[in-house]
């Protein structure tokens, strides 16, 4: 072998390398990395500020309301009313699940059920279990996928916990 035949063959491995290099983060790395800033963004911009909001709108709720499986809120609160909380959804609909999204459209309708037609008891209160067990379980499993901690409890079992003193 002489001279020129081996750097020929080490522009050529060069060359491999530097393609393959190439193609394994513009098509494993990258969208990996892609995949996750988009989970991220799920997390931070809507299931964080819409787990905060559905507990905080539990809590103000009586506890004989917040039934496990069966969670009612009250169509009106003193902090958050529900058309904020479901112009949250919508305003951020495109992080949002499909499941979700139909979650929250069942929502307003018995939302705006409740209003048509009140009830003698004037009962101001909408079961929202199947809602808040998505919203709790989606987040959970979004900080399972980022690898923070999640709330096993609550990841099983869709049930927010709610610290009463």
């Amino acid at each position: 072998m002489d001279f020129e035949s081996t750097i020929t063959i080490s522009a050529i491995v060069s060359a491999v390398v530097t393609i393959v290099l190439f193609l394994i983060v513009q098509f494993v790395l990258e969208p990996a990395k892609e995949k996750k800033r988009k989970k991220d963004e799920k997390l931070k911009n809507l299931y964080a500020p819409l787990y905060t909001m559905t507990v905080a709108k539990l809590i103000e709720t009586p506890e004989e309301a917040r039934i496990e499986y069966n969670f009612f809120l009250r169509g009106e609160s003193k902090n958050l009313n529900s058309e904020d909380y479901l112009q949250f959804i919508l305003k951020n609909s495109r992080y949002a699940s499909n499941d979700l999204l139909a979650k929250a459209h069942q929502f307003a309708e018995e939302l705006a059920r409740k209003r048509s037609y009140p009830t003698a008891s004037g009962n101001a209160y909408i079961e929202v279990g199947d809602l808040v067990r998505l919203i709790v379980k989606e987040y959970n499993q979004l900080k399972k996928d980022l690898k923070e901690s999640p709330n096993e409890n609550e990841l099983k079992t869709g049930t927010p916990y709610i610290y009463t003193p």
